[in-house]
């Protein structure tokens, strides 16, 4: 009895999954908006609905729309899209609306399927005053008169026509005082003025002032040609001739405010924001990590949002991505993004200090200046991590060595103060201390120049041996693996500086005294830790560092003095420091 209950439930909740699978497309997402906001009296609008999938439009039922709007008529439509290899389909439903009365009105959530869409809010305006000379008019206006210099507004361009137009050509405005952008697609709908339905095409476009004072904007022009009834031979084809001006319009256009600081920035809105790799990230010394500084503004076009200057703490350096600038547009306004990319690198172990950021701008709305701003933040920067325990057993043993050395000296000389001491005088002891101090100098400074005479040696010869390494360097730049690339560097650097090894290109940079070449392991670095999808050019990184690199193509006991690649990061005190 209880196999058979289990096998019951599994069975249910098979059938559910399978019910989910296929009815996933009726649960997705719905959107809802309008075509046009603010709208006047008398003037239709669009509802659209969209969805990813199939719109299942069986017993959607509008009546809830009638309190508020006339229902004028819906149509659909469905587009296949392949993203990524896979296809997808996008359904739209769209609902002609007219508006009932002015005022504020909310569309309540449409339900599809038992879904439900979001509500939409519509501002209706009375009904507009202006009278429509004619057939044909065209009306241009601007939603703000006295804005700033610099600060971009809406110009709205407007067709209307009672004729069936054949052809015809709206000009766009023009003026060199203002940079003008067509923002978006034409809309279509009707407006009812003076008793007569008349069809209205309209566009608009984002204009910023260049400069201040009055600007004089002259009318667009529409010129075509409409149907006209021919009597007995129905509508002429040649048809009747149209060219109809709008009303010009000025804007008073205001100076930037004399209490205000900073770079000037108008704009609706300022966000910033910062993001990391992590939520917590982990700084240690050496390790590059990238910090992204997002600034969103409303009102303004991405390249109109000036550049941040990003402040590092004390114990890091830092390099600078590209950055990233876009423009996307939000309930028919522009809205500007520009993000900054870093990669930071501490230098040195401790508490840290990121700068806080900060952007000027001024509030369109408010009329008020604002200050956006990141906080500072306290890193706490770990050193580097000791992996190489034979070094410190090195270390050890050395001191250890030198003890031995220091003590042997002594204990040599005082044996000998032993042998001699009965049998001394004052004056024999003071020949015999400055006889042996004579030979214990010479002694050093033989050893002293052996050393350096070995030195000398092995440079040469590793610098000479470095020919087939720094070939296969060659190989891998041009490769254009920006990671195998900084391994291979820092591996050739590390052989060639065996007792001062740099620990990443940011040391191998501070010892080069050539700006190319500094330039160019800067641009490796970078490319080592930003997110971009750009193809690096080894070769080129190839053409920048080759000259610099020791013993390229020669043979072994070649004259490399004149190279200096890679000189002490702690250069020896020359005689005459103190």
């Amino acid at each position: 009895m209880r196999d058979t209950s289990n096998r019951s439930w599994l069975a249910d909740l098979f059938l559910m999954v399978i019910l989910m699978m296929t009815s996933a497309p009726a649960w997705a997402e719905l959107t809802a908006h309008v075509d046009r906001n603010p709208v006047s009296l008398g003037e239709t609008l669009r509802l659209i609905i969209e969805v990813n999938g199939q719109l299942d439009t069986r017993g959607f039922d509008s009546s809830i729309l009638n309190k508020n709007f006339e229902v004028l008529g819906t149509t659909s439509n469905s587009q296949i899209q392949i993203i990524n290899g896979k296809q997808q389909v996008l359904s739209q439903l769209n609902i002609d609306l007219l508006p009932r009365a002015a005022g504020d009105f909310m569309i309540p959530p449409l339900e599809f399927a038992g879904d439900l869409t979001q509500p939409v809010s519509v501002t209706v305006k009375p009904a507009s005053t202006d009278d429509v000379a004619g057939d044909i008019s065209v009306e241009m206006n601007v939603d703000d008169l006295t804005p700033y210099v610099q600060q971009s507004v809406i110009l709205t361009v407007k067709l209307f026509f009672a004729v069936a137009i054949v052809e015809g050509n709206l000009s766009d405005p023009q003026d060199a005082r203002v940079q003008i952008r067509r923002l978006g697609e034409d809309t279509r709908y009707t407006a009812d003025r003076q008793e007569v339905r008349y069809q209205v095409v309209e566009r608009r476009f984002v204009i910023t002032p260049r400069q201040s004072g009055s600007i004089d904007f002259k009318g667009v022009t529409f010129d075509g040609r409409a149907a006209i009834d021919s009597g007995v031979s129905g509508f002429s084809i040649r048809g009747k001739r149209y060219r109809v001006h709008a009303e010009p319009l000025t804007l008073e256009v205001q100076p930037k405010p004399k209490f205000s600081t900073g770079e000037w920035f108008p704009a609706s809105d300022v966000q910033i924001s910062e993001q990391w790799p992590e939520t917590a990230p982990t700084f240690t010394v050496g390790e590059a990590i990238t910090r992204t500084v997002r600034i969103e503004a409303h009102g303004v076009f991405g390249e109109q949002i000036p550049e941040l200057e990003l402040r590092l703490p004390e114990g890091s350096r830092g390099y600078a991505d590209k950055a990233s600038i876009t423009t996307s547009i939000d309930k028919d306004m522009p809205v500007g993004v520009r993000e900054q990319r870093i990669a930071l690198v501490p230098v040195k172990a401790g508490r840290q200090v990121l700068p806080a950021v900060e952007l000027n701008w001024w509030d369109t709305k408010a009329d008020s200046q604002r200050v956006a701003r990141l906080p500072e933040r306290i890193i706490e920067v770990q050193p580097v991590p000791d992996t190489d325990s034979g070094v410190a057993s090195g270390g050890q043993s050395d001191t250890k060595l030198s003890a031995d050395q220091d003590s042997t000296p002594s204990e040599k000389q005082s044996a000998v103060t032993n042998i001699f001491s009965p049998v001394a005088h004052a004056d024999g002891w003071r020949w015999l201390s400055i006889i042996l101090a004579i030979l214990w100098l010479a002694t050093v400074g033989l050893w002293i120049g052996q050393q350096r005479t070995h030195r000398r040696k092995t440079k040469v010869t590793s610098i000479a041996s470095q020919a087939i390494p720094l070939r296969q360097i060659q190989i891998i730049c041009n490769r254009g693996d920006v990671r195998e690339i900084r391994s291979a560097l820092i591996e050739w650097a590390r052989s060639a500086r065996p007792d001062q090894p740099p620990a990443g290109l940011e040391d191998l940079a501070l010892i080069c005294d050539d700006k190319t070449v500094r330039d160019a392991l800067a641009r490796l670095d970078v490319a080592c830790y930003a997110n971009s999808t750009e193809a690096f050019d080894g070769a080129e990184l190839w053409q920048d560092i080759r000259s610099w690199l020791p013993g390229f193509g020669q043979s072994e006991g070649t004259n490399v003095t004149r190279h200096s690649a890679l000189p002490p990061l702690y250069p020896e005190k020359t005689t005459g420091e103190r």
